[in-house]
């Protein structure tokens, strides 16, 4: 089944680093997708440089104030009004790089399992897993990258996949509280929570 894969991409003047992201979208091998770009307001010519490369394509735009998880959430209200609960929705950031097997491997990896997935983040210049999970702990606002797979607690966004009907069921972000981090991190704490009780009762 070639599932539709919509992917959320918040932007605001970071142009260069946008393209860079944006070949690494023209090279996938997986075509069934469509890109939400969520352009808080540029004026660098991000959003006509994207609108030049990309036809499957939906431009959000705004004034400067939906911050980071205000982006997202616009995203989030756009896919309820017009995706279908087994679309895959992948959220990540512009200055993520990927090969051209990335939405091809999600999609194959997702299928028979309607959770999310969160792939390793590579760190291209030492060779080494930068990012695979967060360890967080709210009472003290500390978050740190986890030591093994048993400790993540917390999932970033710098390339979560998830079908929209998991995330019409955990909940929203918090967009009138960014960039205050904590708040937005207890949104993804959530996530992580629902992810392991689901998967616990499925099983």
């Amino acid at each position: 089944m070639m599932e539709l894969v919509h992917i959320l991409l918040p932007v605001y003047n970071r142009r260069a680093v946008t393209e860079k992201f944006i070949e690494c979208l023209c090279a996938q091998s997986y075509r069934n997708y469509h890109l939400l770009l969520i352009d808080d307001g540029s004026t660098d010519g991000t959003s006509e440089m994207v609108s030049e490369r990309i036809n499957n394509l939906t431009v959000l735009r705004g004034v400067g104030d939906w911050w980071w998880a205000g982006s997202l959430q616009q995203g989030i209200e756009w896919l309820k009004r017009n995706a279908a609960d087994d679309d895959v929705v992948l959220f990540i950031n512009d200055d993520v790089t990927f090969g051209p097997e990335f939405l091809m491997k999600a999609v194959e990896l997702l299928q028979g399992y309607r959770g999310m997935l969160l792939p390793q983040v590579l760190n291209t210049r030492s060779g080494c897993i930068e990012e695979s999970g967060v360890e967080a702990d709210l009472r003290k606002l500390t978050f740190k990258t986890a030591s093994s797979p048993e400790r993540i607690n917390c999932l970033p966004t710098r390339g979560l996949f998830m079908y929209l009907s998991v995330i019409k069921q955990v909940g929203d972000f918090f967009p009138g509280c960014s960039p205050t981090i904590c708040l937005i991190m207890s949104t993804l704490y959530a996530l992580i929570e629902w992810a392991f009780l689901y998967g616990h009762h499925q099983s």
